[in-house]
């Protein structure tokens, strides 16, 4: 008897203690509801998604096993400054731009940008955005025995022959400069032209109103307006100052004839045609310069084609890839993309350009002068009225 009564005690312990179990099991993992119905929870909304309650608790768990961690939302809003990248936050860079991380592509004269994850670009200062090019400012010129260059403060310097006024530049402050024949204009910061030099059929007479770019030519010149439209004045004995219709992204002025890139980046060509100097090859371009009887232009592939007189080799262009092109008088030179100069045509000094880096090259008559990475200026060639002897200072 005393053994039936030792084992009847032994199962009420195991009952007891089984039950103390569940009771303690069923506090500690129960619903979020159990919890806030008893009034001691923090009163979770029983209607918050299992694992995302702020209360931490999770059903269905196992015994003592610890909760699961439910991972981070994935559409969940990267930092400020950050973009999602290949799935990861990072901070966007012009090197990892956008959902597909891409290398925003830098252009000439200018540096790469991502914002928002969209691939942009920001132009140096003395540069203009064209499509998407950024475009030179013309801050030197050769003429035909002059050079005119505007400074860094925007005032204007001439140097060379002075037959006609037109190494007397006007005071006042600029952003681009064309030297032509023995007359120059230059574009003001305010959107207007001043031209100087000789006057004769009015080819230093500029118009009115606002403009983009412009160009002096042997007679004449030739500017871009803000609505993209051209218009030229002074002698029109070819045909030269008549321009013709459409828009135009920039226009260069020869001896008698000139060339523009329209907006659809072709070239059209007005003027003498007298060796084929305005017949221009199709495709597309970034820039177009007129010489004396022949034209070049830089393709948007970097590539160099040259058309017109042919006598010296001004026309043969050399292989590889150039920033910019600059046709004179039977010899042309070019501004590769490393930014050394190439020059070809006339078997003289014009066409031996010196070493270094350049940011701009423009071939004249007999000269050529290029603006170094310093903004210091270096001319060379025919040197007969002091035109390929630059001042000193920055432009």
């Amino acid at each position: 008897m005393i053994r039936s009564l030792i084992a009847a005690l032994v199962r009420m312990s195991c009952v007891a203690w089984v039950a103390a179990a569940v009771v303690l099991l069923s506090v500690g993992c129960g619903s979020a509801d159990d919890v806030a119905a008893d009034g001691d929870g923090p009163g979770v909304d029983p209607s918050a998604p299992v694992g995302t309650g702020s209360s931490g608790g999770a059903s269905g768990v196992d015994g003592g096993a610890p909760p699961a961690v439910t991972p981070p939302n994935p559409g969940a809003p990267c930092a400020d400054g950050a973009r999602l990248c290949g799935g990861v936050c990072k901070v966007e860079s012009a090197t990892s731009c956008g959902a597909a991380c891409v290398a925003c592509p830098a252009p000439t004269f200018g540096t790469a940008e991502c914002n928002k994850g969209v691939c942009g670009f920001a132009c140096e200062p003395g540069t203009y955005v064209e499509g998407s090019e950024c475009v030179v400012e013309p801050r030197i010129e050769s003429g035909w025995i002059f050079t005119c260059g505007v400074r860094t403060s925007g005032a204007l310097a001439c140097w060379g022959f002075n037959s006609a006024g037109q190494t007397t530049a006007p005071a006042g402050t600029f952003r681009a400069v064309s030297a032509g024949g023995n007359h120059a204009c230059a574009l003001r910061t305010d959107g207007t032209i001043g031209c100087w030099g000789s006057n004769l059929n009015d080819r230093a007479t500029a118009p009115a109103g606002t403009f983009r770019s412009l160009s002096a030519g042997n007679g004449f010149a030739c500017a871009v307006k803000t609505d993209r439209t051209i218009t030229c004045w002074g002698g029109n004995n070819s045909g030269q100052t008549t321009a013709p219709a459409g828009t135009f992204r920039s226009v260069s002025a020869g001896a008698g004839h000139a060339c523009g890139v329209r907006s659809d980046e072709t070239v059209t060509c007005w003027g003498s045609n007298m060796f084929g100097q305005t017949t221009a090859p199709a495709g597309t371009f970034r820039s177009v310069s007129a010489g004396l009887l022949h034209s070049c232009g830089v393709r948007t592939d970097g590539t160099i084609i040259c058309w017109g007189g042919n006598q010296y080799g001004e026309r043969t262009a050399p292989a590889g890839t150039f920033r910019s092109v600059s046709a004179g008088n039977g010899f042309t030179c070019g501004l590769r993309t490393d930014g050394s100069v190439s020059c070809w045509g006339y078997p003289d000094g014009r066409t031996v350009p010196p070493a270094g880096t350049f940011r701009e090259v423009s071939a004249g008559q007999m000269h050529a002068c290029g603006m170094k990475t310093d903004g210091t200026l270096t001319c060379w060639g025919g040197n007969s009225e002091g035109q390929s002897t630059p001042p000193g200072g920055v432009f």
